[in-house]
């Protein structure tokens, strides 16, 4: 089991792997087709609010009493999840 600071670095991490995965996404679009290069921009609006949702979690996180912060951790898990499904949903569609 992680201790809060061990679980705050790995939480970080996913954060600057969306940051880039978000990057990289963003540059693969801008080459579509207008309606197409909307629609993502519409998504990657989604995405960047999923992302800042993980960044006030993982703040929360920081903040929490030792008793509460496991409950924090599950809920960012919920959020991580979200995202990831998203992420990847963005990919298939943008390949």
């Amino acid at each position: 089991m992680l201790t809060r600071d061990e679980y705050v670095a790995k939480m970080k991490q996913r954060l600057d792997k969306w940051s880039a995965e978000m990057d990289a996404l963003e540059a693969k679009t801008q080459n579509a087709q207008e309606d197409a290069k909307v629609k993502a921009q519409e998504q990657m609006s989604t995405l960047q609010a999923m992302r800042l949702d993980g960044e006030k979690k993982l703040e929360e996180i920081k903040s929490a009493t030792e008793d509460s912060w496991e409950h924090l951790k599950t809920e960012t898990e919920k959020v991580w999840d979200a995202f990831k499904d998203s992420v990847q949903a963005f990919k298939s569609h943008y390949k």
